[in-house]
């Protein structure tokens, strides 16, 4: 639950994340991703983030992210010819 009231205060401020994600054929990969949502499902939380490393959204299951850290946007670089992410409108 730690990790999930961190994510949603991450959404509520706009900040970016660091993820260190494991996915489920066991492939560790850095990420760094924009929080847009917290979903509960089947008593299982996931995040919905947009992936800089994937330029689109993805969603992470909470309890396979390993570790995580804030990620200034002055750290982050984006992939050549692509934008800012849009902001979700709600």
């Amino acid at each position: 639950m730690k990790m999930v009231r961190a994510f949603a205060e991450a959404i509520l401020s706009d900040r970016l994340l660091l993820i260190v994600y494991r996915s489920m054929h066991r492939r560790v990969t850095e990420r760094i991703v924009r929080p847009i949502e917290i979903e509960e499902r089947n008593q299982e939380y996931f995040l919905r983030a947009y992936c800089y490393r994937s330029e689109d959204e993805r969603v992470f299951r909470i309890r396979q992210i390993q570790r995580w850290e804030w990620v200034s946007p002055e750290g982050v670089t984006l992939a050549p010819g692509s934008e800012e992410p849009p902001r979700d409108p709600s």
